[in-house]
């Protein structure tokens, strides 16, 4: 697997923009004060076959803990 396409998982589902928007800036709150959520990423995706807008996250590749090479 390519480092740089590492996985998003789908935190929730919501409607409007503006929903998702809430839900992304209150995850980024929470991980700015916690310093074991470091390295988290959030974003917004449109779902076009759901009709609704996806938050969803991730740990950034560079704070994956490296697995060790024989």
């Amino acid at each position: 697997m390519n480092v740089n396409n590492k996985p998003w998982k789908n935190e929730s589902f919501h409607a409007s923009f503006e929903e998702a928007d809430s839900i992304r800036d209150k995850l980024l709150r929470i991980w700015k004060s916690d310093k074991k959520h470091e390295g988290m990423q959030v974003k917004i995706k449109w779902m076009a076959s759901k009709n609704k807008f996806a938050v969803k996250t991730r740990l950034h590749p560079d704070f994956e803990k490296k697995k060790e090479e024989k």
